[in-house]
């Protein structure tokens, strides 16, 4: 079967042969009410999906599937019991719609055993009549063993004890040969992957290939809706993982209860080690070229998950001032939101102030620099010579000489003034930047003071529009 695959990779080994069709909507069958109905149950701390049909009130016989299956398996012995007894076909954790818990240690016999027995108890039944095929009969047979009160009659079909099992391995070669793919399937992820090859095309195989014509393309869709699904193989798969011993088991333990057992051992599959082999090694293969797109994947759950991790940081960071805020005593916040408020009113009267003395400053410069003017071109016109008199060397001599301390006195009073003037507007910008930090710092924290406040609501204070620091520096007025 397995070489067919790689046959079907080289005529077309574009297609993606773990593509798995989408089936969102359950085929008709699966929903036929003359099947029973479908119920749901907390055992064992997990939901177990459950059919029921038949009266209640009769004995209860209870259904245990094997692999791959779920409660469908059961659906032609639901119909043709339900007439003498209260049929119920559970769907086995990791199956169909019972919940599918993480780990391989979930799937252990003696928790398996737990399920049955606190279904029982959900059901308010005390003893039950098993029927039970592949693994089903595992469970079975070891509850038999370890709970006999709760098992009225026990029924095995394809199945036998664990005991049984696995003393015909380690003692018959041929049996050995035979339950290879036990061996096979505690191997990890290699299983799933070629289970789900080509859409599952291996359940066509396994369930096309029966004697009986007893199965159709619709039956085989119910199974692929349910193993199509995403980690739906894992979990059973790891019945096998968890529970092959690697050491030979105790002899099996003898009951007296009515038990019938049918095709225990010499489970066949169609396949062969060699094909498993050699299909193994196409599958490396495969696996190989999709190394680049591993890694990228990798690196992007990586990212994801710092990613991750940075929020949940953030989260637990706000949460921590959350609570701050909570235990913070209501009276003292609200006492330190007067203090801030007192102490903004303050500030802003104190801008205003140094607002108007600056104003005062500047007016006063202004005046200065206009007398200051007016003075030296009254000095410049007194200094004037007659030029029309001056008619010798000496009184031109005169002249050459007022001239240069006119424009030497003249040079000073300019430096004068544009030093007067720079000192002032540096002195007006560093008072001016001053004033901004100090309301900067005001406000952030009255921002403060309202996110974390109390339900007193504080009206801002009134702006004095002769109090503004937002605006043009000084130096450019």
């Amino acid at each position: 079967m397995l070489i067919s695959f790689a046959i079907a990779y080289v005529k077309n080994p574009f297609k993606n042969p773990w593509e798995l069709k989408l089936r969102l909507v359950p085929p008709a069958s699966l929903t036929d009410p003359k099947y029973g109905v479908h119920k749901y149950v907390k055992a064992n701390n997990i939901k177990i999906h459950y059919v029921e049909s038949g009266d209640s009130t009769k004995p209860l016989m209870l259904f245990l599937h094997g692999y791959p299956e779920f409660w469908y398996s059961w659906r032609h012995q639901i119909v043709e019991f339900n007439k003498d007894y209260w049929c119920v076909a559970m769907d086995m954790r990791g199956y169909g719609d019972s919940e599918r818990p993480d780990g391989v240690s979930s799937y252990k016999i003696n928790v398996l055993i737990e399920d049955v027995r606190d279904f029982l108890k959900e059901l308010g039944r005390e003893k039950c009549i098993l029927v039970a095929h592949d693994w089903g009969g595992l469970v079975a047979s070891k509850l038999r063993d370890q709970h006999s009160d709760v098992v009225q009659a026990l029924i095995m079909l394809g199945s036998a004890s664990g005991e049984a099992l696995f003393q015909e391995i380690w003692n018959s070669p041929k049996q050995r040969k035979t339950s290879w793919y036990i061996f096979f399937y505690r191997m990890p992820m290699l299983p799933e992957l070629l289970m789900q090859m080509n859409n599952l095309e291996i359940l066509d195989k396994i369930f096309k290939g029966q004697e009986e014509n007893c199965i159709n393309e619709n039956d085989i869709e119910c199974y692929k809706y349910w193993f199509g699904k995403q980690y739906a193989l894992t979990p059973p798969i790891n019945y096998y993982r968890a529970n092959f011993p690697l050491i030979v088991p105790e002899k099996y333990k003898e009951e007296n209860i009515p038990m019938l057992v049918q095709r225990s051992l010499e489970f066949r599959m169609s396949l062969t080690i060699q094909q498993i082999i050699l299909d193994a090694k196409r599958l490396a293969g495969r696996l190989k070229e999709r190394e680049t797109e591993a890694d990228a994947l990798l690196t992007e759950t990586q990212s994801a998950y710092r990613q991750i991790h940075t929020m949940k940081q953030y989260k637990q960071e706000v949460d921590t001032l959350n609570e701050a805020s909570r235990e913070r005593p209501r009276g003292e916040l609200i006492a330190s939101i007067d203090r801030e408020s007192r102490l903004m009113r303050d500030v802003q009267r104190e801008n205003g102030e140094l607002r108007a003395a600056l104003e005062d400053h500047r007016r006063a410069l202004e005046l200065i620099m206009s007398k200051y003017r007016q003075h030296t071109e009254k000095r410049i016109w007194e200094s004037r010579i007659d030029f029309t008199a001056a008619i010798n060397d000496k009184q031109q001599e005169l002249i050459r000489q007022q001239a240069e301390r006119i424009n030497e006195m003249t040079s000073v009073m300019y430096k004068a003034v544009n030093m007067d003037e720079n000192g002032d507007s540096r002195k007006e910008e560093e008072l001016y930047q001053r004033l901004i930090t100090e309301n900067k710092g005001l406000r952030e924290m009255l921002d403060l003071s309202r996110r974390y406040g109390s339900e007193r609501t504080f009206a801002p204070p009134t702006e004095d529009k002769h109090v503004q620091t937002d605006g043009p520096s000084l130096s450019n007025a």
